[in-house]
């Protein structure tokens, strides 16, 4: 069994307890005068309160001691403890109700942040549902893809002097129908002339980006379009020359 405290080491020590909670209380007042963060107020109150608790344990340690020894109620050591544990209890109230207030007013600025916030976000929603409503309306609008899969894709004729138009007409048919880039491959092969040199060139194409680029390379080059259509002309006219001089034979 441990050693018995004399009652005056007892009250030695409650004087260096007193002194360490009036420090941390001034800490506190510091702290709340400088509007700290929330967390750092907190902290401080609670170091308070605990250091309290611990000095009103040994006023009561030390005031059972007293009785245990007889002294009476007004002993001068009986009424200093008394009167140190009133004085403390009432500045620890004192900072127990700044405490309290600080947390009402921190809690009353969170909810009207809070509702604040709520508003933009119903007024956000409401704005947004116009918008919502459209997009729905239009995917309900849009062709199911069992129909998609019954429509043709534009085909090509592989010539050059289609081929601006057919790429237009396909890229056109690929967007309105909401075809993504796999689609638009698949279909662009089911579109290519059967036979073809450039059906094969494009047949081991990944992405639908790489065959049109195969195919621009040679086809979109307006240079070779015009040469192409130059020589037809050509050919055109030597055919009524032609056409001309065998009637001419003919006559005579």
């Amino acid at each position: 069994m441990p050693p018995k405290v004399d009652v005056k080491t007892l009250a030695g020590k409650l004087d260096n307890a007193v002194k360490l909670l009036y420090e941390l209380m001034e800490e506190f007042e510091t702290i709340f005068s400088v509007k700290s963060e929330p967390k750092t107020l907190e902290a401080a109150f609670s170091l308070v309160e605990t250091k309290y608790r611990l000095v009103k344990k040994q006023q009561e340690t030390i005031l059972d001691r007293l009785v245990d020894e007889g002294t009476g109620p007004e002993d001068e050591l009986v009424l200093a403890t008394k009167k140190a544990g009133d004085k403390t209890k009432a500045d620890f109230l004192q900072i127990t109700l700044k405490f309290a207030a600080y947390q009402k007013e921190q809690n009353s600025s969170e909810n009207s942040n809070n509702a604040t916030t709520l508003e933009a976000l119903t007024l956000s929603m409401s704005s947004m549902t116009p918008a919502v409503q459209k997009m729905a309306d239009n995917i309900g609008s849009k062709p199911s893809n069992s129909s998609l899969q019954r429509l043709p894709e534009p085909v090509w004729d592989g010539t050059r002097r289609t081929y601006a138009t057919w790429k237009k007409e396909f890229s056109h048919w690929m967007k309105k129908y909401g075809q993504d880039k796999d689609e638009q491959l698949q279909r662009f092969r089911n579109a290519m002339p059967k036979g073809s040199f450039w059906t094969d060139q494009v047949k081991t194409c990944k992405t639908i980006d790489s065959a049109w680029i195969i195919l621009d390379t040679e086809f979109a080059d307006r240079r070779k379009l015009m040469d192409e259509l130059h020589t037809e002309i050509n050919n055109l006219k030597a055919v009524k020359r032609d056409s001309k001089s065998l009637t001419h034979s003919l006559r005579q």
